[in-house]
C-alpha cells in the first residue's frame, strides 16, 4: 500500500501490508518513513523485514552531464505538469507531503538517480543507508525507445554489481 506521511505510513503499518515509498520523497523523509513503519510492524507484534518496503525511483544512466541535464529537465517539466493538474483553485495540491512542499528542481535533483554509473550508486547507497533493501526503478528521464534501453543495460552491467553482496537480509518467517 502506498504512503508517504507519517499517519498513512503506521496505518499501512498496522494493517499488516506492505508499504510502497514514491519517488519524490527525500532519502532523509525515506528513512523516517522507513522507522515509523519498522515502529509500526513492531507494535503490532510481528517481525520487520525490510523486503517490505518498497521505494520507487527515476534512473536515467547518462553518458555527459549534458545529457544528465537534459534528463533532468524532462523529468521536471513533468514534475510541474504532474503539480499544475493536482493544484486546486485555492491553490492546494494534492498527493501527498513529497508533491506539496519544496522547490520542484531541488526535489528533482534530489530524488533523481540521474549521472554516471557511480552517481548512480552512490544515491542507491544513500537510500541503503536510510534503511532501504528493496528499489523499484523507473526509466523516466530516458525518453524512451533505444535511449532508454542503453540506460536500463548500462544500469544492469554498471551500477547493480556494486551492489549483489550486499542483499539485505530477510526476517525469519
Amino acid at each position: 500500500m502506498g504512503a508517504g506521511g507519517e499517519s498513512s505510513v503506521r496505518r499501512v503499518a498496522e494493517r499488516g501490508y506492505n508499504l510502497l515509498l514514491g519517488q519524490y520523497a527525500s532519502p532523509a523523509d525515506v528513512g523516517r518513513s522507513i522507522a515509523a513503519y519498522k515502529a509500526g510492524v513492531e507494535a503490532s507484534g510481528r517481525r520487520f523485514d525490510p523486503l517490505s518496503v518498497g521505494v520507487t525511483r527515476a534512473f536515467f544512466v547518462a553518458d555527459s552531464q549534458a545529457e544528465k541535464e537534459g534528463a533532468l529537465e524532462r523529468r521536471l517539466a513533468n514534475r510541474v505538469r504532474q503539480l499544475k493538474l493536482a493544484t486546486q483553485p485555492d491553490g492546494t495540491v494534492h498527493g501527498g507531503p513529497d508533491r506539496a512542499t519544496g522547490d520542484p528542481d531541488t526535489v528533482n535533483r534530489n530524488s533523481a538517480m540521474y549521472g554516471s554509473p557511480d552517481e548512480i550508486a552512490e544515491k542507491l547507497d544513500e537510500l541503503r543507508r536510510a534503511g532501504v533493501g528493496y528499489v523499484l526503478i523507473n526509466g523516466g528521464g530516458s525518453g524512451g525507445g533505444a535511449r532508454g534501453r542503453a540506460s536500463l543495460n548500462r544500469f544492469a552491467a554498471e551500477v547493480m554489481p556494486h551492489f549483489v553482496e550486499e542483499l539485505p537480509a530477510r526476517a525469519a518467517e
